[in-house]
């Protein structure tokens, strides 16, 4: 029997498995820069604040270690953090601050995190701000180990992001930013894509 299938963007896979996952677990909330009223500087947090209340999308200061510290805060307390940070050439600063870098006590490896950000160049691009591909060193911390997920198409997206939130380890996951109007089709039903893991 043939699977129903519908064409949607990068970014509207990114909506809805945000979306899919806020409505299945009640401990899925979103942290980050102007993600609320804006909708997130690609316009991927669109429509959930008025769906999900301040509570749940949440406005942050412009600074990546508190928006990571405040994910592994509540990370431990057992939460669900879906963290955003405008640009991945960002992402070093907070990771060395961050207590799975060099964990004090034994509950620091409870915080599972999850860290989305888009990472990529725009064409002829003006005045980058960082390294638009990051060198491995300042991208995963020493010892939390984390994965590191990069989808090239919306179908991917979809099912990785959303095994990604219902993972119970920490995970770094990047969209291209090239990326977010191309389409791809992807079946009505609810699916996942789990990945390999490291030994």
């Amino acid at each position: 029997m043939e699977v129903p299938m519908r064409k949607i963007t990068y970014r509207e896979a990114v909506i809805e498995s945000l979306r899919e996952e806020m409505k299945r677990d009640p401990s899925v909330y979103l942290l980050g820069e102007d993600i609320a009223e804006f909708g997130g500087s690609y316009k991927t947090t669109v429509g959930l604040l008025q769906e999900f209340g301040k509570e749940r999308v949440r406005n942050t200061p412009i600074s990546e270690a508190a928006i990571i510290g405040c994910a592994l805060g509540s990370a431990l307390l057992g939460m669900r953090p879906v963290a955003e940070l405008m640009y991945v050439d960002f992402r070093a600063s907070p990771w060395i601050r961050s207590p799975t870098r060099r964990p004090r006590s034994s509950t620091c490896s409870a915080a599972r995190p999850r860290c989305r950000s888009p990472s990529g160049r725009r064409a002829a691009p003006a005045a980058p701000r960082g390294p638009a591909c990051p060198e491995p060193g300042g991208l995963v911390p020493s010892r939390a180990r984390p994965e590191v997920v990069m989808p090239s198409n919306a179908y991917d997206l979809k099912g990785l992001l959303k095994a990604s939130i219902r993972d119970d380890n920490p995970v770094i996951f990047i969209e291209h930013k090239l990326l977010y109007a191309t389409t791809s089709e992807i079946p009505d039903e609810e699916y996942l894509i789990p990945w390999a893991r490291r030994t």
